[in-house]
């Protein structure tokens, strides 16, 4: 564990923003019987989906956080192997293990269930909201208690056994003489000094998670603008959630959706009355910022990529292209063919080429979301694609991390020892791409 600005890693920090934010808005709208009419609920609901997207991040970055801790408790193993050499004779006891394997696992089944949830909330119909609203409450429910139980595995990992701590037995002691030294260190060039701020490694993690969050709540907007009616491309959906509007189940006044959808078929802004207090609403049409937020997400993904090579250049201590391209193709670095891997077909080149589909297709869903947003087709398979990549990229990078850019594609590098690790090893790495982490609030 180098000695940096933040130790053991930027992890710690982050998991709390979701947890918080989460919790706050599933407690609001299980009170929501306090305050039905109040604008108090439309605050929870954005404290869900805000918690909900800061989830990604924090697992991006605990995958990092995870390996990192792993890997410094047996720095040897690298050297060996991959991953199966690090858990074959790793010091952390088979309690640790276990610990961490089960905050993985409820972390992992939180934060997909939280994702699901809200990707469902966005994408639907008004209607449908508050004809659905116990089953997302619900997933809401499941998904926070999941990622609470998963947290007390992480916290009786951290403060129970002093995983991932510089009080962890298996630190080695110069490594644990080196993090614990007094104020910041001497830098020798400005390089040494951002890097003690900003470790690329990190840096690049928490970039990919911000991205595909970014992603996320456009794909859900996405979704909201197919699902609108043909004669409301414009309709402010916010106006359908007004509190003069009639209440759902009400025999004695029309559907909301039709009162409003009467008004709202002008292309100006329009005055309308209530159908139940006969107070005016002015309606303003409007669009959902769709393409903005896919142009956001591809931004988002040049900066990850640009993050990538700064990692590259710690290794090869040079931004030359052709030096870049050699420690990405295994043409100057590392040998291939003892792994039997083409290098034509390593890790890294599948890495790159997977975050090049992801920027290219958000650029691609930028322009229809701008130009072509109700083309279900066209937006329903760009958006496949781009999960399908974003799926894949996720699983490229916890090859990447855990187990070395040397092997093949579908499966964990073998123990070169040939022993079995002490537990299961691959589990810990290879579980759904959410909620590897390495402490606990």
């Amino acid at each position: 564990m180098e000695h940096q600005f933040v130790t053991p890693n930027w992890h710690v920090i982050l998991i709390h923003y979701p947890l918080g934010l989460i919790t706050i808005g599933v407690l609001i709208e299980l009170l929501a019987f306090l305050w039905l009419r109040s604008t108090v609920r439309n605050a929870g609901k954005w404290m869900i989906l805000l918690g909900t997207l800061a989830c990604i991040p924090a697992v991006t970055t605990g995958l990092f956080a995870f390996a990192d801790v792993a890997h410094k408790a047996n720095p040897n193993a690298m050297e060996m192997g991959g991953w199966g050499d690090v858990t074959a004779g790793h010091p952390w006891s088979q309690v640790q293990w276990d610990y961490f394997k089960h905050h993985i696992w409820y972390e992992a089944s939180g934060t997909a269930v939280m994702v699901l949830a809200c990707l469902l909330w966005l994408g639907a119909s008004e209607a449908t909201r508050r004809r659905a609203h116990p089953v997302f409450l619900l997933l809401c429910v499941a998904g926070l208690g999941l990622m609470v139980a998963g947290a007390w595995y992480s916290g009786e990992d951290v403060y129970r056994f002093g995983s991932a701590t510089m009080a962890d037995p298996a630190v080695p002691a110069d490594a644990r003489a080196s993090a614990q030294q007094a104020g910041v260190p001497h830098f020798e060039n400005w390089r040494q000094r951002l890097e003690y701020f900003v470790p690329p490694l990190q840096a690049h993690t928490l970039m990919a998670g911000l991205t595909v969050a970014v992603a996320v709540g456009a794909l859900g907007m996405a979704l909201r603008a197919m699902n609108r009616p043909a004669g409301v491309s414009d309709f402010d959906a916010r106006l359908v959630g007004d509190p003069n509007a009639p209440a759902a189940g009400d025999p004695n006044a029309p559907p909301p959706d039709a009162a409003y959808l009467a008004v709202l078929r002008g292309a100006g802004p329009e005055r309308a009355t209530d159908v139940r207090s006969a107070d005016l609403v002015e309606v303003r049409p409007t669009r959902l910022p769709v393409g903005r937020f896919w142009l956001l997400a591809c931004v988002l993904g040049l900066i990850t990529a640009g993050g990538g090579l700064w990692v590259l250049t710690q290794e090869t201590n040079s931004w030359q292209p052709k030096a870049l391209w050699g420690a990405i193709s295994g043409g100057e670095h590392g040998d291939h063919a003892e792994h039997g891997v083409a290098a034509t077909l390593n890790r890294r080149v599948v890495h790159v080429a997977l975050g090049v589909s992801i920027v290219v297709l958000t650029l691609l869903l930028a322009g229809v979301g701008r130009w072509t947003a109700r083309r279900r087709g066209i937006v329903s398979i760009l958006a496949l694609l781009l999960v399908l990549v974003v799926a894949a990229q996720i699983w490229m990078g916890i090859l990447l991390l855990y187990d070395g850019h040397q092997g093949p594609l579908a499966r964990f590098n073998k123990s070169s020892a040939g022993a079995a690790a002490p537990t299961t090893p691959s589990t810990a790495p290879t579980t759904a791409p959410g909620g590897i982490t390495s402490a606990a609030p």
